[in-house]
């Protein structure tokens, strides 16, 4: 993982657990976050270390209606699924 960050209104409805994974080809020429394209930019994080992380705001982000997103760099370039991180 690049970094976290609790945002409101850029990545989705309500405050939001933002998890920004490293690693992207793409390369975008109006990329919002150019400081996560390189692969080895990041910190080898388990699921639990992100959901534990998220869990110290559920009520702050409940409250407000948001939820938590997967950013990045690309999150499909990962060595594991960020879906690892959803519970039913």
């Amino acid at each position: 993982m690049h970094s976290w960050d609790l945002s409101t209104g850029v990545d989705g409805p309500g405050t939001r657990f933002v998890a920004f994974l490293s690693g992207c080809p793409l390369a975008c020429l109006y990329c919002h976050n150019p400081d996560t394209w390189r692969m080895r930019a990041g910190t080898r994080t388990s699921a639990d270390a992100v959901i534990a992380e998220a869990a110290k705001y559920v009520r702050f982000i409940s409250v407000s209606g948001g939820g938590a997103t997967v950013s990045g760099g690309e999150p499909s370039c990962s060595p594991s699924s960020p879906a690892s991180c959803c519970t039913g």
